[in-house]
C-alpha cells in the first residue's frame, strides 16, 4: 500500500499526543492526597520516577526499533502506558499508585515515545526539523486537551475512575495508528533529497552507531545542555497546577487550564524553533533558549500574579523548543539510520531534567515555603547551559568547518 510519508507522521504523531498526558500528574496529586491521605512529596515523585522508567524503557526500545517491525513497540506501549494508567485507577495503597503509573505506564512511555520520534526522522532525513517540531510539538500540545479533561473527570467520576478512563482511552488512540505505523525501507530517500550528492546523501541517511556516538565529546556536551536547558521547563511542568495557583493567583480549575495554555507555549516553541532551527542551524536556537529561560526564571523569582504567568509562557515556549531542537541535532551530527538509539542515549538529558526540577521545586518550597528560591536556582543551571552551548560552537568549528 503507498502510503505518503505524512501520514505516517500522523501516526507517530500519536505516540507523543497520549504519552504527553504525564504532563497533567499534577492535576490529580492533589484530589489523590485529599481522598486517601497518601504523602504528597511521594505521590509527586511520581512524576520524576516515570520519567526515570521512561528512560530505561527507550535505551531498550530504541535499538529495538531500530531493527524490528516499529508496530511491535507501539503495541506494548499501547498495552504498558494504557494498562498503567487503568492499573493506577485501581491502586489500594500509595505504592502501588506509583507502582503502576510510574513503572509500568513509564515503560509504555518510553516504548511510544522512542518509536514516534525515531521513526518520523527516518522518514524526514531532509526536514527534521519539521517533523520533530511536529511529532514533539503534539507532546506540547496535547495537555490542552488532557488538563480539562482530567480535571472535568475528576469532577464527575473522581481521581480513580478518572485514571481509569484515560487508560482506555490512551490503548485505542495508539491502537488506531497501529494501522499506519511503519519505517521506510532500507535506504530509502525521499525525492527532495535525489539531487544530493552521493556522501552527503549517505551520510544523513547512514551516520554513526551508538558506541561511536559514546566517544564524541560533543555527545556528552549535548547531553549537558539538554538536561540544563530543560530543567526549568520540567520542574513547571512537574508543578503546573500548584505553581500557578501559589504564585499566579489562581484557582483550582483556572489552574488546570493554565496547564493546558503552558502545553500550547510549548507546542509553539517545539514546532516554531524546530522551523527555525532547519534554516539557521541549531545553536542559535539553543542560545535564545537557554538566554530567554535564564532572564525570565529570574524574573519569576520576583514577581507574582499576571507577571509570572507570562514568564512560565516564555519559559514553556523555550522548554518545547529545547526538545525539538535536540532531537533535529541527533540526527544532524550522528545521522539517521541509528537515530532510535542514538536518540534514546541523548534523551538522557531530558530525563535528568524531569528529576532536577520538579525535585528542585519540592525541596525548595518544603524548605521556604515558596517556589521563588527554585527559580532562581533553575536560572543559574540556565546560565551554565548556555555557556556550553558556546563551547560546543566552538569545538564544532574546530573540526574543519562542522556546523550544527
Amino acid at each position: 500500500m503507498n502510503v505518503s510519508r505524512y501520514w505516517r507522521l500522523v501516526a507517530c504523531c500519536a505516540g507523543p499526543f497520549v504519552t504527553s498526558a504525564f504532563y497533567i500528574w499534577s492535576v490529580f496529586t492533589n484530589p489523590l492526597i485529599q481522598e486517601y491521605g497518601w504523602n504528597l512529596g511521594f505521590i509527586a515523585a511520581g512524576y520524576s520516577f516515570n520519567q526515570i522508567f521512561a528512560q530505561i524503557s527507550s535505551l531498550i526500545f530504541g535499538r529495538v526499533v531500530d531493527r524490528a517491525n516499529p508496530r511491535i513497540t507501539y503495541l506494548i506501549g499501547l498495552v504498558l502506558f494504557g494498562g498503567g494508567w487503568f492499573l493506577a485507577g485501581c491502586a489500594t495503597s500509595a505504592e502501588m499508585l506509583v507502582f503502576a503509573y510510574s513503572v509500568v505506564a513509564g515503560i509504555g512511555n518510553g516504548a511510544l515515545y522512542i518509536t514516534a520520534t525515531s521513526v518520523s526522522q527516518k522518514w524526514f532525513p531532509d526536514k527534521r526539523g519539521f517533523a520533530s517540531g511536529c511529532v514533539i510539538g503534539t507532546a506540547g500540545i496535547a495537555p490542552l486537551l488532557w488538563a480539562p479533561l482530567g480535571q472535568a473527570l475528576l469532577s464527575a467520576l473522581g481521581p480513580s475512575t478518572g485514571l481509569c478512563f484515560l487508560g482506555v482511552a490512551f490503548a485505542v488512540i495508539i491502537a488506531l495508528a497501529l494501522i499506519l505505523m511503519k519505517r521506510p525501507e532500507e535506504g530509502w530517500a525521499p525525492a527532495s533529497m535525489n539531487g544530493a550528492s552521493g556522501v552527503a546523501q549517505t551520510a544523513a541517511l547512514e551516520g554513526k552507531k551508538p558506541g561511536q556516538v559514546l566517544k564524541d565529546p560533543v555527545f556528552w556536551l549535548m547531553l549537558i545542555v539538554f538536561t540544563c536547558a530543560a530543567s526549568a521547563g520540567s520542574m513547571i511542568m512537574g508543578h503546573a497546577s500548584t505553581i500557578c495557583q501559589a504564585m499566579g493567583g489562581l484557582d483550582a480549575m483556572a489552574a488546570a487550564t493554565m496547564v493546558g495554555v503552558l502545553s500550547v507555549a510549548s507546542f509553539l516553541g517545539r514546532i516554531g524553533l524546530g522551523a527555525v532551527g532547519d534554516k539557521v542551524g541549531r545553536i542559535k536556537p539553543l542560545v535564545f533558549i537557554t538566554v530567554a529561560t535564564c532572564v525570565m526564571c529570574l524574573v519569576s523569582s520576583q514577581v507574582s500574579g499576571a507577571l509570572v504567568i507570562a514568564s512560565l509562557l516564555l519559559i514553556q515556549f523555550c522548554f518545547g523548543g529545547t526538545n525539538t531542537v535536540m532531537n533535529s541535532s541527533c540526527g544532524d551530527l550522528w545521522g539517521s539510520k541509528h537515530v532510535g538509539s542514538n536518540w534514546s542515549l541523548l534523551y538522557i538529558g531530558y530525563t535528568l531534567s524531569a528529576i532536577i526540577g520538579p525535585t528542585l521545586a519540592s525541596v525548595c518550597f518544603e524548605s521556604t515555603g515558596a517556589y521563588s528560591l527554585s527559580f532562581t536556582i533553575a536560572a543559574c543551571i540556565a546560565a551554565f547551559a548556555f555557556v556550553i552551548v558556546l563551547v560546543i560552537s566552538k569545538v564544532l568549528k574546530g573540526r574543519g568547518g562542522q556546523r550544527l
